[in-house]
């Protein structure tokens, strides 16, 4: 009986291990402009593991993780052939033109402008999932995105949000009273 165990084990190990893709594969997924092309939404759980290898995380960053990546459903790149639109949630969107694009082993770097704004976006390949960097701020630092649609629900959710932030006090100084 332990010989029929140890051969099923060692036989589900192969099939998965057939089954899933390697860390190569998955690496080839994307690695140029063209394989960028549509739409990209946040991965939630792929931005809390980066989020969670930052020096500066905590317990408090720990709680209020899951209400970041709420809020930050909303939001949404679409990559064209010309274009890059950043969705904060709804229609309206934030357009660039792209001016300029290099890529190279896993990165494909943007230069983007609009009438408002010149930027640089550095887009890193991370397996199936892609790292945006805007030149102009690291606020985007631990967010990964991954191809789908956003929610629709999720644009109608500013004043649930509005509400729990009211309600537990985020962006309230947490420092000691003196």
């Amino acid at each position: 009986m332990n010989r029929t165990i140890v051969l099923f084990a060692i036989t589900a190990a192969a099939f998965v291990s057939a089954c899933n893709p390697t860390t190569e594969q998955k690496e080839n997924v994307a690695r140029d402009y063209d394989s960028l092309l549509g739409t990209w939404i946040v991965d939630p759980a792929a931005s809390l593991e980066s989020m969670t290898t930052d020096p500066k995380w905590d317990e408090q960053a720990a709680r209020f993780a899951p209400r970041i990546l709420k809020r930050m459903s909303k939001v949404h790149f679409e990559f064209g052939n010309d274009e890059v639109a950043y969705f904060e949630g709804g229609d309206d969107a934030i357009r660039f033109s792209i001016a300029e694009r290099a890529e190279r082993d896993g990165f494909v770097s943007l230069s983007v402008a609009n009438a408002d704004m010149e930027e640089t976006l550095s887009i890193r390949f991370e397996g199936d999932v892609i790292a945006i960097e805007p030149s102009g701020t690291n606020d985007m630092r631990h967010y990964r995105w991954t191809r789908g649609m956003p929610d629709p629900e999720t644009f109608e959710s500013d004043l649930a949000i509005a509400l729990d932030i009211a309600l537990t006090g985020i962006g309230e100084s947490k420092a000691p009273a003196e």
